[in-house]
């Protein structure tokens, strides 16, 4: 028996002999089966079954896939608009494309478009363009894309628009061919750097600038203010600013019909060139009309927007933003840089002309107070000067100021009156400020004026309507303050113009060599955008050294639209409204998600 246990024994040692090799092979091909499949790629047949990596996504995914149809209203404070480009600054821009757009791909966190019309080179693209380049520093060659068309109306009926529309056109302003030789009055001073522009051929021209500064010379033609190219075939019709039908351009909606002083309607163009530079495949515009309509007071406004009637507003208080967000929690708010709303003088009269006054004046405001009552917090305490401190590279930006230069404009109204005291007003003195009563918030100068009285300078507040008040200003009718303009969010350059001796718009009656003089130079030496930014971050340095206005807290306004209005960001410009209203370079860009309307 013992003998028969050992046999079995062994028989199942000799079984488990010959296993262990066969598990170490099954193991090992296994092994190597699994290694090869990691490094083969996948086969066609199982990628479709197979998760893809994740694409990189664009910023602009939030928005969501854009929808064509629908419509955008939005409220305007005035419509009376012109359709002949002669009229200059009662000309409707807005059906007009450009030289040179934004880019509308560029990150908002690298650049808002929150600046009205200005826009760094750096930071647009070709629109009409299609490529330029400088074949020395005063001469541009410009080549515009082919295939674009006027609107398909009457006399042009959607001809080809061409370069020598161009040509033509700046040959009207400036009185320089195709039978102009006066040059139009309200074009002076935006095209006094063009010397004459030439036409190539059919899709190139050149344009020839008077000095060799690049940069100054790129922002005329960056300025939509000069980009009305009305063909050939309406001018000659003759004066034609009531007549809606020759309103024609190239822009992606056409002007449909117009009730003066209520509404205006325009139409999507079928036959626009355009394509959504996010989505390529995606042609312009989403969105089939636009419809502008005359709501004066903002009260009035809010209802509108707040009952759907209206799609978005600008300009906005941080009051209206917070009745809105408590009535009307989903309706999209956001804030944007304001023009700062400071205290301008008669700098060429006493007692203003003296710098102990001004900085008197400016030692009497409590910036900071103003920034966490008035404001809530909601901006910063930080003084600045005439460019905005989000203009960055042209600001003099407030962590660059010594400390002397700080403390004259930190709050002491104890030397305050001493200043007045050694400029010889020991007990003060008396004036007035002129403001126009429209959009002007008289609360906030009434905050100046309880300030100006704790160091004896009384100040009366005298509104009026907005063509009066820049009569008084503008022809020198006023002896003491005005409403003044800091921290503009208008193009820097735009900004040192109207400081300049004589200049349109000078209504504080400036003489200042040093301001000329930087004007001059970025006129003339501004071969580069470093150089532009220098000279006028010089000229912002010297204004707040000079106490040329008595500032506050640099403000916000607020953007509000309806949460079904995708793709849009907050953007302003681009035009005579562009504060006010989603120009249709946007207005072709964004679209209304009509499911959730």
């Amino acid at each position: 028996m013992k003998m028969k246990y050992i046999s079995i024994l062994l028989i199942l040692l000799l079984i488990l002999m010959i296993m262990i090799p066969a598990c170490k092979m099954t193991t090992s091909t296994i092994t190597s089966t699994l290694t090869t499949t990691k490094t083969q790629a996948i086969p066609a047949t199982l990628q479709s079954t197979t998760t893809a990596m994740p694409t990189k996504a664009n910023w602009w995914d939030k928005f969501g896939k854009p929808k064509y149809g629908g419509a955008l209203t939005q409220r305007i404070s005035d419509l009376n608009p012109s359709f002949d480009s002669t009229s200059f600054l009662g000309y409707f821009d807005d059906i007009w494309d450009q030289f040179f757009t934004p880019d509308w791909k560029l990150d908002r966190n690298n650049w808002s478009f929150h600046f009205g019309n200005f826009i760094p080179e750096e930071y647009t693209v070709g629109g009409l363009a299609e490529s330029w380049n400088w074949t020395d520093p005063t001469t541009l060659k410009v080549t515009i894309r082919k295939g674009i068309h006027y609107h398909n109306k009457p006399p042009v009926n959607g001809r080809e628009f061409i370069a020598d529309d161009i040509v033509f056109t700046f040959d009207r302003f400036m009185g320089t061919g195709h039978g102009y030789t006066k040059p139009n009055e309200g074009y002076t001073s935006f095209l006094v750097a063009i010397e004459k522009v030439n036409l190539i051929d059919r899709y190139t021209l050149e344009v020839k600038f008077k000095n060799p500064s690049p940069w100054i010379n790129m922002r005329v033609l960056l300025d939509p203010m000069c980009q009305y190219w009305e063909a050939p075939e309406v001018v000659a019709l003759g004066p034609h600013t009531e007549d809606l039908n020759t309103a024609i351009g190239t822009g992606p909606f056409m002007v449909h019909d117009l009730v003066r002083n209520s509404t205006m309607t325009l139409i999507a163009n079928p036959d626009y060139w355009g394509y959504d530079e996010r989505y390529p495949e995606n042609k312009l515009p989403y969105i089939q009309s636009v419809k502008y309509i005359i709501i004066p007071d903002d009260a009035s406004a809010i209802a509108a927007l707040r009952t759907g009637k209206i799609d978005f507003m600008g300009n906005q208080s941080l009051t209206t933003k917070k009745v809105i967000e408590k009535s009307n929690p989903e309706i999209v708010t956001m804030g944007r840089p304001s023009g700062g709303t400071g205290i301008g003088m008669r700098l060429d009269l006493q007692p203003f002309s003296d710098i102990r006054v001004r900085k008197a004046l400016q030692l009497a405001v409590d910036i900071s107070s103003i920034a966490k009552n008035y404001y809530e917090g909601t901006v910063s305490e930080e003084p600045c000067g005439i460019i905005h401190p989000g203009e960055k590279g042209y600001c003099y930006p407030y962590n660059d100021w010594p400390q002397s230069l700080k403390d004259e404009y930190k709050y002491s109204p104890q030397k305050a009156k001493q200043l007045l005291a050694e400029a010889g007003y020991p007990g003060g003195f008396n004036t007035d400020i002129v403001l126009s009563s429209e959009g002007t918030d008289i609360a906030y100068f009434e905050i100046f004026k309880s300030m100006f009285a704790e160091i004896g300078v009384n100040m009366e507040i005298r509104p009026y309507d907005r063509a009066t008040a820049e009569s008084i200003t503008h022809s020198g009718k006023t002896q003491g303050m005005v409403g003044g303009t800091y921290a503009a969010t208008q193009p820097p350059n735009i900004a040192l113009r109207t400081w300049t001796t004589g200049a349109t718009g000078n209504i504080w009656f400036l003489s200042d060599p040093v301001v000329d003089d930087l004007f001059n130079q970025l006129n003339t030496k501004a071969a580069s955008p470093e150089d532009a930014q220098r000279i006028i971050r010089t000229f912002d340095k010297h204004m707040i050294e000079q106490h040329y206005v008595v500032v506050g807290p640099a403000p916000v306004s607020y953007a509000l639209w309806q949460p079904y209005l995708k793709g849009y960001s907050g953007e302003t410009g681009l035009g005579r409204n562009g504060a006010r209203m989603i120009t249709t370079f946007y207005a072709a860009r964004v679209w209304i998600d009509q499911t959730t309307k």
